[in-house]
């Protein structure tokens, strides 16, 4: 076997694994049970066995092993002396003794048989209650992030186009694609499914494509070929040489990818331009030249689409803010400069530009004032 093969195989082993022990296609009641059964064996203060309870649940019930270790962590150095001394007062109440108002004479008073009596009755007794109130909790949140079967097994797919490239660089694709909005939405645009040629500008390491693909692959398979649609002519622009490097090592198949600045660039003439997140680091004079260029590269008929922050975004775009910079000194990119604008700024510009305009949310289950902005040029010619 050669090298890259056994690293494929290594790769895939790993993706088997972190299934198996994170279920991520349970549904919501299994994801509920999960964290539910993991707060009960957090309470129980069995300390040293709370991780092999967790092990013997989850492959008793067929549940996530990580999400019940992660319930479990509700007793952790922070919360265990509170959470001992609420269960043993709550104990003593059920066994008809007095609440331990004060913790070494209450102590001094209790044999060890009344000690861990009280304890073992008050720990069931809070374990129930926080693991139903765990479950009503996560079942709620769990439904209101339900994705359908067919959905989980696209992103999954779209992510493994990134094992080519290592495991971090799945691991990001999965986690991305997963959990930021701007993927489900772009995946349900009809402007994008009946593109032939796709522009991305800024285009990372292939996210888009990767998740596009998959969609047109599922919606082809569903409609009776096998093979899915006819493959999108699909153009990534990034001024990131490593980013490229590893759009062309994973999706480099079904997709150009080049090393460009898109505030210089000149664009091909192309049905849909995917813009994600990237006008806010250029200064508002190169972002208008783009959307100039962007507008003229469209078909009649073609659409732009546009994911930027709603600067008038309220305590969302502050959050926004503060991830950008944060995520700007981590990169020791101290001088990164950003340009925002509000929603209703966006929307003029590319209105001035003649293009018809619309909005939509992109922050759904964030706290990020993201919004999805799309613009479509007129069907005629000369409009």
């Amino acid at each position: 076997m050669s090298t890259m093969a056994r690293q494929r195989h290594l790769r895939e082993w790993v993706v088997k694994v972190f299934d198996l022990l994170v279920r991520p296609d349970e549904p919501p009641a299994q994801k509920a049970a999960s964290f539910a059964s993991g707060v009960f064996i957090g309470c129980l203060p069995l300390y040293g066995l709370h991780l092999l309870l967790s092990a013997m649940v989850a492959r008793l019930f067929r549940l996530s092993l990580v999400r019940i270790y992660l319930g479990a962590h509700i007793n952790n150095p922070l919360t265990a002396a509170v959470l001992l001394y609420v269960e043993l007062g709550i104990g003593s109440l059920i066994l008809g003794r007095p609440w331990p108002t004060q913790i070494p004479a209450s102590l001094a008073s209790m044999n060890m048989a009344a000690l861990g009596m009280a304890l073992a009755v008050g720990s069931v007794a809070v374990a129930l209650t926080l693991a139903a109130l765990t479950a009503v909790a996560m079942l709620r949140l769990a439904r209101a992030w339900e994705r359908s079967p067919d959905d989980v097994r696209e992103v999954e797919q779209a992510a493994r186009y990134f094992l080519e490239s290592g495991i971090s660089h799945w691991a990001f694709a999965r986690g991305k694609i997963r959990h930021d909005p701007l993927y489900a939405l772009l995946a349900r645009s009809p402007d994008l499914a009946g593109a032939a040629a796709v522009l991305d500008l800024g285009c990372g390491t292939g996210l888009v494509l990767a998740r596009l693909r998959e969609r047109r692959l599922a919606a082809g398979r569903a409609a009776g070929n096998e093979h899915g649609q006819r493959e999108q002519d699909y153009l990534g622009l990034d001024a990131s040489p490593r980013r490229i490097a590893v759009a062309r090592e994973s999706l480099g198949r079904w997709g150009r990818f080049q090393v460009a600045d898109i505030g210089k660039t000149a664009f091909p003439t192309v049905d849909t331009i995917v813009l994600a997140d990237v006008l806010h680091y250029l200064p508002e004079g190169v972002q208008n030249a783009v959307l100039e260029r962007a507008a003229r590269s469209l078909r009649p008929g073609g659409t732009l689409l546009l994911r930027e922050a709603d600067a008038g975004g309220g305590w969302r775009f502050l959050v926004t803010r503060l991830s950008e910079r944060l995520r700007a000194l981590l990169r020791r990119d101290w001088r990164q400069s950003f340009c925002y604008r509000s929603r209703g700024r966006w929307m003029s510009r590319m209105a001035e530009l003649g293009l018809d305009v619309s909005c939509q949310p992109a922050g759904r289950g964030t706290p990020f004032a993201n919004v999805l902005i799309t613009a479509r040029r007129s069907t005629n010619p000369t409009g």
